[in-house]
């Protein structure tokens, strides 16, 4: 099992929910109602908060692919 399958079966249902759903707009590139940052030091990586959770992701071309999703603490950006 992935390691972003792993951290989703430990959330709760609505969490899973909202992230679930955060993860699906951040592939159709639907972030307009998002917190999403650039991360300094990283040329195509991003981050759109979502409560808790932080999910990283690049964008290349156009399309937007998923790195990691992350519980947010003081290594959250540690790539």
């Amino acid at each position: 099992m992935g390691r972003q399958k792993k951290f989703l079966a430990k959330l709760g249902k609505k969490e899973k929910y909202r992230v679930l759903r955060a993860m699906r707009d951040v592939r159709l590139n639907k972030l307009t109602h998002y917190d999403v940052k650039k991360l300094t030091g990283h040329k195509h990586v991003y981050r759109v908060r979502q409560g808790r959770y932080r999910i990283l992701f690049e964008k290349l071309d156009g399309q937007n692919r998923i790195i990691d999703i992350r519980l947010r603490d003081d290594h959250t950006y540690d790539l």
